[in-house]
């Protein structure tokens, strides 16, 4: 696996709040923002997943009609490797109890509503898939 990371541009395009001080209002960059090569476009055929990490982090990436999901590989309820699990469209299904996400938006559908996963923006350029990731500062 290839990693480059990228430095921002002032000003940041990462992640930004506004902070109100009763005098005036200020822009504060609050993330960094790496922009990791995970995969060829050609490992992830339509309809199908496959598993990478980031730093430790575990992720999930699926094909859905040519375009590559990325989304946290653990599932809320106790971890499973969702890309080890079932996708049907937009849907993945945990393979261990069944808790089912919607990979564009990270949302639950069953059960319960209401709880996501996080999702990554990903990116494609030439053959190769990319995973944009937000850290703290």
């Amino acid at each position: 696996m290839t990693v480059a990371k990228v430095a921002l541009p002032s000003p940041c395009n990462a992640r930004q709040y506004i902070i109100h001080d009763s005098s005036r209002y200020a822009t504060i960059c609050t993330m960094a923002r790496d922009i990791v090569r995970v995969a060829a476009y050609h490992d992830i055929p339509p309809g199908r997943m496959i598993y990478v990490e980031i730093d430790g982090l575990p992720i999930a990436l699926a094909n859905v009609a040519g375009v590559i999901y990325a989304f946290s590989d653990s599932c809320r309820h106790e971890g499973g490797p969702l890309s080890s699990g079932v996708l049907i469209g937009e849907t993945v299904t945990c393979p261990w109890h069944g808790w089912t996400y919607n990979v564009r938006t990270g949302k639950a559908i069953v059960p319960p509503v209401g709880i996501r996963i996080p999702t990554y923006e990903t990116r494609i350029e030439g053959n190769d898939v990319f995973v944009v990731l937000d850290w703290p500062d």
